[in-house]
């Protein structure tokens, strides 16, 4: 774990003599200045030159890089909650159609016997509506045979 890291060749990596001097050459082995990747002059990045940033540009990354980290994490617990949560209203909307279907079917049998009970009571009307036809029959012909019935309230004929 803590060996030395050398060059492929075996050499070590040179160290910079004074501040300010780069650790890599400025030539290459056919002696032309060392650019980055052969497309910008040599010692250019992009047309300007880099400067490290600042503590405080640091200190505001790092905060920018946690702010969006924890927005991310939130809106990650918010999405499982929310999946917890819809997950467990669909299994009351299934209890719920359950439910619904079972007083559907309870509901179709009352209104077989309702139908079953109407049937009869049309059946009924009609032998009663026969007898009302029968007595109002006899009742007629015992007026006409009979004279018509005495008044039973008014016994004195008063």
């Amino acid at each position: 774990m803590n060996e030395r890291i050398e060059t492929p060749t075996g050499t070590p990596v040179p160290s910079p003599r004074t501040p300010g001097e780069p650790y890599t050459q400025l030539r290459d082995e056919r002696g032309e200045p060392m650019t980055r990747g052969g497309m910008e002059p040599a010692g250019k990045l992009g047309g300007h030159a880099r400067e490290p940033l600042t503590r405080t540009e640091r200190l505001l990354v790092t905060m920018f890089v946690t702010m969006f980290a924890t927005m991310l994490a939130a809106g990650a617990l918010g999405f499982t909650t929310l999946s917890g949560q819809m997950l467990e209203l669909q299994n009351q909307m299934l209890d719920f159609q359950k439910q619904i279907g079972e007083l559907s079917e309870r509901m179709a049998r009352v209104e077989t016997r309702l139908t079953s009970v109407e049937t009869r009571l049309t059946s009924v009307e009609t032998r009663l509506t026969s007898v009302e036809t029968r007595l109002t029959s006899v009742e007629t012909q015992i007026q006409t045979r009979l004279g018509p019935a005495p008044d039973t309230r008014n016994p004195a004929g008063l």
